[in-house]
């Protein structure tokens, strides 16, 4: 199978307080899906999504993340034979020390095979311009190489889920009922390198 992924995102924020933020966006992915053989997939996976959050910041060591993405997510045909998913995310992170900081939480998806993953990771900056990060989404070391450049070694993990507008087996293969009306389960795993320049504050390009 190979893939061609197009994906379009906006993300801002305003402050609700001293100390907490609401964080909103929205987002395009589509996903082209080139089959050989006698591989039961779907030509196309598609989503429009508007993730939506908040985050508070209790004290110097401790911060809190809670978002919700509504997602309008399909496979093959058009946005009509889509349907709503909301993935959830709940986030806590403890700084022990400055350079240091913990994060645990969970990801909820009622569409997924494990609706309810936990998460845990670390993110460290060891040096004045490196930092390591085990976490979900993205692990990997970063280095930076000016005030605009980043560079970084990275694995991520995309995906998501998309219903079925139809059953992608051939018609004399469907055994066990119809999969139309299911959600079929998209994971990817990423490892590479990429390049981050911030052309200002609000505004940057990442190449991977």
């Amino acid at each position: 199978v190979g893939v061609e992924s197009f994906h379009l995102s906006w993300r801002n924020s305003a402050a609700l307080g001293d100390n907490t933020r609401a964080l909103f966006g929205l987002e395009w992915t589509r996903h082209e899906l080139d089959r050989t053989g006698g591989t039961w997939l779907p030509e196309n996976l598609k989503a429009l999504a508007l993730p939506l959050g908040v985050s508070h910041r209790f004290d110097e060591r401790w911060r809190l993340l809670v978002t919700m993405t509504p997602r309008l997510a399909g496979a093959d045909g058009d946005f009509g034979d889509a349907r709503v998913d909301l993935p959830m995310l709940a986030l806590a992170s403890y700084a022990s020390r400055p350079e240091l900081v913990w994060s645990f939480g969970f990801r909820y998806g009622a569409q997924s095979d494990i609706k309810l993953l936990p998460i845990a990771g670390v993110t460290w900056r060891f040096a004045p311009d490196w930092e390591f990060r085990l976490a979900w989404p993205e692990s990997g070391l970063s280095w930076r190489a000016t005030e605009e450049l980043t560079l970084r070694a990275v694995a991520t993990i995309q995906g998501g889920d998309y219903r079925l507008a139809e059953d992608p087996r051939p018609a004399g293969q469907r055994t066990g009922g119809s999969w139309a009306g299911d959600w079929f389960e998209y994971r990817e795993v990423r490892v590479g390198l990429a390049a981050e320049y911030a052309f200002a504050p609000t505004f940057g390009l990442r190449v991977e």
